[in-house]
């Protein structure tokens, strides 16, 4: 699912702060409601062009809040895994997990 984040902010930056977008996972609705709060915070609220369609200076701020985004949106993804995994992990037994 990790995997699915990078093409999720890209998406995300392609479109106004606050698209909705309706897919059958929880992770899409999560991410985007994250990273639309990530975008609000930062007053980046506008479209995002894509890279074709504007100048090579008007393309950096897109990668520097994308490399930004992807980073914080990774890392509370994998925290959220931890957490609510913890009880399953730390209930395993050194045999269990031993390997054969």
């Amino acid at each position: 699912m990790l995997s699915r984040i990078p093409y999720l902010l890209n998406t995300n930056l392609s479109d106004s702060a606050g698209l909705q977008r309706s897919d059958t996972t929880d992770l899409v609705p999560a991410a985007d409601k994250y990273i639309e709060h990530l975008r609000l915070v930062d007053g980046c609220t506008e479209k995002f062009p894509y890279d074709s369609e504007v100048d090579r200076k008007a393309r950096r701020p897109r990668r520097k809040y994308n490399k930004c985004y992807l980073s914080i949106t990774g890392t509370a993804y994998e925290v959220h895994v931890r957490e609510v995994m913890a009880h399953m992990f730390n209930a395993w037994t050194p045999e269990q997990t031993a390997v054969q």
